[in-house]
């Protein structure tokens, strides 16, 4: 081999490495940026759910009150509209649905079809469910999969 040869073959071998080095420096790069977002993501995730949480907690307390329970109906529906995409899928149709039903629970409940009534309650109970699995978090203990719902004397 001639001296142009391998210094052109030097050449060629070196803006390879640079080249590979650069393309794996950016691979690494928007690899990060990927985890920070999926982080961040997580983060809100969790606190809109906690939020959501709450908000369901306060508004089934109110549930039997004529007043109070479609006030506080009407600001979990107001609440999802501004938050509903950090939600998981499941919990996002749940909510609504089931704030809307909260709201008109009053009128809903049946004296003469206790099963009905029952089961109607059983399902916005199952709304804290739905947001405890939505968060997508591991189990740190055995009460997470106890669910919710009223018990059989």
């Amino acid at each position: 081999m001639t001296a142009p040869e391998a210094t052109l073959w030097s050449a060629l071998i070196g803006a390879s490495v640079a080249t590979a080095v650069l393309f794996w420096t950016w691979v690494a790069g928007q690899r990060q940026r990927l985890l920070e977002f999926r982080k961040a993501a997580l983060e809100k995730r969790l606190e809109v759910h906690q939020d959501a949480y709450c908000l369901w907690h306060e508004m089934v307390r109110a549930i039997h009150d004529p007043k109070k329970g479609p006030e506080s109906a009407a600001r979990c529906q107001d609440w999802w509209v501004s938050h509903c995409l950090y939600l998981d899928a499941k919990v996002r149709e749940e909510f609504v649905v089931c704030a809307r039903e909260a709201f008109i629970y009053s009128e809903l409940k049946l004296s003469d079809k206790p099963e009905e009534t029952k089961a109607r309650f059983n399902r916005i109970l199952h709304v804290f469910d739905l947001l405890a699995e939505g968060v997508q978090l591991p189990s740190i203990g055995e009460y997470e999969g106890r669910k919710n719902e009223i018990k059989e004397a």
